[in-house]
């Protein structure tokens, strides 16, 4: 098939339709040109020169790309943690991504010392003996 007989396939209802089935899969630009047996570059040039091509492909991420945001929105809202945190480290990142900072002084070495007090208390008690 020559390169005018592909780019007219892609362009056609068809073609565009599976170009924008791809990327609501989420394949990248390399992939989808991969499988239509193009290169990137190629296909780059195609979509600037496309006003359909680049409508298909950015249609289909934009579809792709609101299905997970209410996906994630929906599980934060229903208590999923991990979705919360999420949400809230990229919807508000000056109040969430901060670091969380350390305690002045060594707070864990009190600890530390009531436990090696603790264990050696232990070894010096008296073991007990087993007498018949």
């Amino acid at each position: 098939m020559s390169d005018k007989l592909d780019k007219e396939y892609w362009l056609s209802p068809v073609g565009l339709a599976l170009i924008q089935g791809w990327t609501r899969d989420g394949l990248i630009d390399e992939q989808i040109a991969k499988r239509m047996g193009i290169a990137r570059k190629t296909l780059w040039v195609w979509r600037g020169k496309n006003p359909e091509l680049e409508s298909a492909m950015r249609s289909g991420k934009e579809v792709a790309d609101f299905a997970v945001e209410s996906a994630l929105y929906k599980s934060a809202i229903e208590g999923s943690i991990t979705a919360q945190m999420f949400w809230l480290r990229n919807r508000k990142p000056a109040q969430w991504n901060k670091p969380t900072p350390l305690p002045e002084g060594n707070v864990n070495a009190g600890v530390q010392q009531q436990t090696l007090t603790e264990l050696r208390q232990l070894l010096e008690m008296p073991v007990p003996t087993c007498e018949r």
